[in-house]
């Protein structure tokens, strides 16, 4: 049997996004107030109220109810998944037993949730 890849489910690269805007405003806020820190301008510690105290907990908000609106509308990856599919088809013809395919789906589960690769179920 040829190993069956199974994707992870949800947003991938949008958890990314949302867990690297803290990083990204405290950067920006650090290199904005070292910066006029290295100008001159005596008022370069507003930054770090501004940065940290504004910009940071705003960004991080918007970017978590962003996540959250786009996993609202998108459809679970169980629902789009082909070698789930493929089972369901193989139920629905009579070719598996309740046990079987509830065995199967567990084993798809499983493996989707530790986010490794497994095989397709046996059978197939």
């Amino acid at each position: 049997m040829r190993p069956h890849r199974i994707c992870r489910g949800g947003m991938g690269g949008k958890d990314r996004t949302a867990n690297s805007v803290p990083g990204i405003v405290s950067a920006l806020t650090l290199g904005v107030a070292f910066t006029l820190l290295a100008l001159g301008v005596q008022q370069f510690w507003v930054v770090f109220i501004i940065g940290f105290g504004v910009v940071l907990p705003t960004a991080t908000r918007y970017a978590k109810r962003s996540n959250q609106r786009t996993d609202d509308q998108g459809t679970t990856h169980s629902e789009t998944d082909p070698a789930l599919a493929r089972l369901r088809q193989r139920y629905a013809r009579g070719k598996l037993t309740d046990e079987e395919f509830e065995h199967q789906v567990e084993k798809l589960l499983v493996a989707e949730t530790k986010g490794r690769d497994a095989e397709e179920p046996t059978d197939w």
